[in-house]
């Protein structure tokens, strides 16, 4: 008999490589706008003290951290920038051509067969629409749900809304994504299981609280048929 009867994806860098695919030409778009807005520097050191963030681990805001660092010319306004800068690089029109990663729609068709599956996904709804329209996942999740940290939306109050409207306990429940502080730590609060996928920009946090140890982590999304089909035995809580 099956454990789980939901299974709850994340959308980048779980099912597409977001990394790859859009990050470069966001972060080129969001780092334009601010210079033009009166961020103190050039676009090629924007872009490499942005990588630099990324390889020292941090949560924070990069557009915050940018402002901080360079600072702005006179008479600029530094919020005005920041918010310039994340609406460029979370608002966007999609152009490139984007694939999910090989393999998935595969997997979500024999899944769909076997678990309902739900999407929760981070960041502006228009966008993210955007992307799951192009990658013609929609028709498999039974329910979509798209929060916008900007405006106070967490993907705990989706996976809460998931649990009501199921009426599953949370051990029923497997989340799956590739962020510890959402889509892990947010499901484990709620007592659900959860699956790290080790792709893209945030494989480089560290846990800061025993919630953001995933119960499983998988190199790939697709590897999850394999685990789901196996005895499942956790990570230890110290690993």
């Amino acid at each position: 008999m099956k454990k789980y009867k939901n299974l709850i994806f994340d959308l980048d860098d779980t099912l597409l490589d977001t990394w790859g695919q859009l990050v470069s030409n966001a972060l080129e778009e969001a780092c334009a706008k601010m210079i033009s807005l009166g961020l103190n520097t050039n676009l090629s050191e924007a872009i490499q003290y942005r990588r630099r963030l990324y390889q020292e681990k941090s949560r924070a805001n990069f557009c915050d951290q940018l402002v901080q660092h360079f600072g702005t010319v006179d008479h600029s306004d530094p919020e005005q920038i920041v918010s310039a800068g994340n609406k460029a690089f979370y608002q966007r029109q999609i152009f490139e051509d984007i694939n999910v990663f090989p393999g998935v729609h595969q997997m979500l068709a024999n899944l769909q067969r076997s678990y309902d599956l739900y999407l929760v996904t981070s960041g502006n709804a228009s966008t993210q629409n955007q992307k799951i329209t192009l990658l013609e996942i929609e028709h498999y999740f039974s329910c979509i749900f798209c929060v916008d940290p900007f405006v106070g939306q967490t993907k705990k109050c989706a996976f809460e809304k998931i649990l009501k409207t199921t009426k599953t306990n949370s051990g029923e429940n497997l989340s799956i994504g590739n962020r510890i502080d959402m889509e892990i730590r947010q499901a484990k609060e709620l007592g659900m299981d959860t699956c790290l996928i080790l792709h893209g920009e945030y494989t480089q946090l560290v846990p800061s609280c025993p919630e953001e140890h995933a119960d499983f982590k998988l190199k790939n999304v697709v590897e999850l048929i394999s685990l789901l089909e196996s005895p499942l035995e956790k990570i230890p809580s110290n690993y």
